[in-house]
């Protein structure tokens, strides 16, 4: 009997438990499991199911220039926009205009059929395969980013558009244009575009590239650059319209203009070899006097490369972050790697160039107790040492300080009594101090003003027990009156000056 009561029990639970699984089986996912949604602008973003990316998959706006956001907010960070549903715009006969973000790869099949009234479209770099998605629209003209590498019945039946240009080298598979019976004009900017290299065809591809299309070879213009791939087919294929596309030096020359703005003391020299070379050889080219379109476009190529290419070396043995300024002839101090210590002595000069700035938030929230300024530096920028907990702000005796910006040694929201520094002088070259430039410095007692004629911003100081030493008839002698501050004379030899005017204080 008891080993019947124990096989019945056993047999109870077993249903039970197959009860629960058929349970679970037949509810819905949990809400950590489900997609998330955001709803902007008419847009409705859903997330991809791998995460980190969403893609849009409705639009209930009534815009007619649409731009498609390249990212969205969701629960506080920022995710990529990276597709877009078949169905979102297809049909939709307001749209006169749209931008697609770089951030979408893949242009969609039938994305914007029968958009009766689009007109424009404009593509952005990043983009990198088009299938065919213009049917039905009045698009007239369109550019295929340097990025896009694969073509699917691109224009099929886009029989408004009238002109295309290609600024990279992809290959033109069959049926492109077929079709397209209103195209005119079709640019080739790459040098080696490559023509119905997947489809075997004894005829070039070209009557399957416009198929549908009459008189193609008759009605198209073709524009290439003379040597390129694009421009030997047309030949080939005899076209009766070829332009050749010109490039002149100037192209050239502005690259190597830009490639020269960037300071070869600011990167790695393993980075920046290869784009000293490709400027020498940009140069070499320069010289010659009908250079080929071919080396000319190789040679913007080889710089750009080179450029994306630069690792930064910004940052001293000691942890200082620098950059060059005036025409890379001096040294801007813009941070520090390490956030504390007990003495910040800067560095008067970096890669045998002066260090004459410091930049805006340089030492902003960076505690250190003791902090040196060199001589070299002649400015100083807003909350460029809102730090806490520093005592003492030295300056080097033959010190070029000219300006001190707005907010430059100011603190805000500390804890009392963290602004440390009780006293400070300021050097005698000094012409300008912004306003609030020491705000917050409540324990500030006693600065001394070492040039006579300094412009003073609106509340300067906000410390109710300041003296401000300075020279007699200087502008921190006026300064001082006029906002109330004890002032001491700082002339030599005016010890009768100073007893009247202590004198003159006890009176008042």
């Amino acid at each position: 009997m008891k080993k019947y009561s124990q096989s019945k029990k056993l047999i109870s639970l077993t249903l039970a438990f197959a009860l629960l699984i058929s349970l679970f089986s037949i509810l819905p996912l949990s809400a950590t499991a489900a997609e998330r949604t955001v709803e902007k602008d008419g847009f409705t973003f859903t997330e991809v199911s791998a995460g980190n990316r969403f893609k849009i998959t409705a639009y209930s706006g009534s815009a007619t220039e649409i731009v498609i956001p390249g990212e969205v907010e969701c629960e506080g960070s920022t995710y990529p926009v990276t597709a877009f549903t078949a169905t979102v715009f297809s049909g939709n006969t307001n749209i006169t205009s749209v931008e697609i973000p770089g951030s979408i790869t893949t242009l969609t099949a039938k994305g914007f059929d029968n958009c009766s009234n689009l007109k424009t479209v404009t593509l952005n770099e990043g983009l990198k395969t088009i299938y065919y998605a213009f049917r039905g629209t009045a698009v007239k003209e369109i550019t295929v980013p340097e990025s896009v590498t694969t073509l699917s019945s691109a224009f099929l039946n886009c029989s408004s558009i009238e002109k295309v240009s290609f600024l990279g080298n992809l290959d033109i598979p069959v049926i492109t244009f077929s079709g397209c019976t209103g195209l005119k004009d079709i640019y080739f900017y790459g040098m080696n575009n490559t023509f119905c290299s997947k489809t075997s065809d004894t005829t070039k591809g070209t009557p399957n590239i416009f198929k549908n299309v009459p008189d193609y070879n008759k009605n198209i213009t073709i524009h290439a650059y003379k040597g390129s791939v694009a421009y030997d087919w047309a030949t080939e294929n005899q076209f009766t319209n070829i332009d050749e596309l010109k490039i002149d030096k100037s192209q050239l020359e502005k690259a190597v203009s830009d490639a020269k703005s960037k300071s070869e003391i600011m990167y790695t020299a393993d980075s920046y070899k290869p784009l000293a070379e490709a400027i020498k050889n940009a140069e070499d080219i320069l010289k010659q006097d009908s250079p080929s379109a071919f080396d000319i476009q190789n040679s913007i190529k080889a710089i750009n490369e080179a450029i994306s290419n630069l690792v930064a070396d910004n940052t001293t043995d000691d942890g200082f972050i620098w950059q060059t300024i005036n025409e890379d002839k001096e040294i801007e101090i813009i941070g520090v790697k390490e956030a504390a210590g007990t003495e910040l002595k800067i560095p008067s000069e970096i890669k045998n160039l002066p260090v004459t700035s410091i930049g805006s938030n340089a030492f902003k929230v960076v505690n250190y107790a003791n902090i040196i300024i060199p001589d070299s530096v002649t400015i100083i920028k807003k909350n460029a040492f809102a730090c806490y907990l520093t005592k003492k702000i030295t300056f080097g005796e033959n010190s070029q300080l000219e300006t001190i910006e707005e907010s430059a040694f100011a603190v805000y929201g500390g804890q009392d009594g963290t602004d440390k520094i009780s006293e400070i002088s300021l050097p005698a070259s000094l012409k300008s101090i912004g306003g609030k430039a020491f705000a917050g410095r409540q324990n500030l007692l006693m600065v001394t003003v070492n040039s006579k004629d300094v412009e003073f911003g609106i509340n300067v100081f906000e410390s109710n027990r300041l003296t401000i030493t300075g020279y007699e008839n200087s502008t921190a002698e006026t300064y001082a009156k006029q906002n109330g501050y004890k002032f001491r004379y700082l002339d030599l030899n005016t010890d009768e000056l100073q007893k009247l005017y202590d004198q003159a204080n006890a009176v008042d």
